[in-house]
């Protein structure tokens, strides 16, 4: 895993997400939970990177919920 990689996902037999300890030390609770639903949403939910509307699988990590609340962003992410 690259130095700046937050995290990654393996797939096969339920996935697994690997996540970079450097990194991870650095991030707050909310990109914390934000970086463990993108890659569940790679791991387990099979979706691609979406950077069409700010959302959990934007390639690039949110550092927080923008402009919506946890709970559209939860809807987005589980529902479309």
């Amino acid at each position: 895993m690259k130095s700046t990689t937050a995290a990654t996902c393996t797939y096969g037999d339920g996935g697994l997400i690997e996540v970079n300890p450097r990194v991870w030390s650095d991030l707050s609770d909310i990109t914390r939970e934000i970086l463990l639903f993108h890659e569940l949403g790679h791991c387990i939910l099979y979706k691609d990177h979406d950077d069409s509307q700010l959302g959990i699988m934007n390639k690039i990590l949110l550092p927080g919920y923008i402009g919506k609340s946890r709970a559209e962003y939860l809807e987005d992410f589980f529902y479309h």
